[in-house]
């Protein structure tokens, strides 16, 4: 006797293979609160399948980490700027403080900021 979907010319995966649409499975482990939340995601039509949600949400886990990644990496480099070039960062910033003691920079400054935001 054959069984599922093999009886009408060849499994699902067979089938997928052919076609060259081909996913890696396995198993992972999920704590009951996880497998409910995805379970009531399911049922309410957010998602096709528990197999969906979780590939739709490990691949935004690895596009997070890989921002994070790139985000650290730019910290680390702009310190490493601010660090050979300390002397012009202090003079920038002293300069930057006696500005602001100025109202009428400080006016100045404040009118840029609404402007830029006004335009986004």
């Amino acid at each position: 006797m054959v069984e599922g979907g093999e009886a009408r010319g060849g499994s699902a995966e067979s089938k997928r293979k052919k076609a060259g649409d081909t996913k890696d499975t396995f198993s992972i482990c999920l704590t009951s609160r996880t497998k409910q939340r995805l379970d009531k995601e399911v049922e309410e039509g957010l998602w096709d399948s528990r197999s969906q949600a979780i590939s739709y949400y490990l691949h935004r886990g690895l596009v997070a980490e890989e921002y994070a990644r790139e985000y650290a990496n730019r910290q680390l480099m702009m310190l490493d700027e601010i660090s050979r070039s300390e002397e012009e960062g202090f003079d920038i910033v002293s300069v930057l403080l006696a500005l602001m003691k100025k109202p009428e920079f400080r006016q100045l400054l404040t009118q840029q900021m609404e402007e830029n935001s006004n335009k986004k």
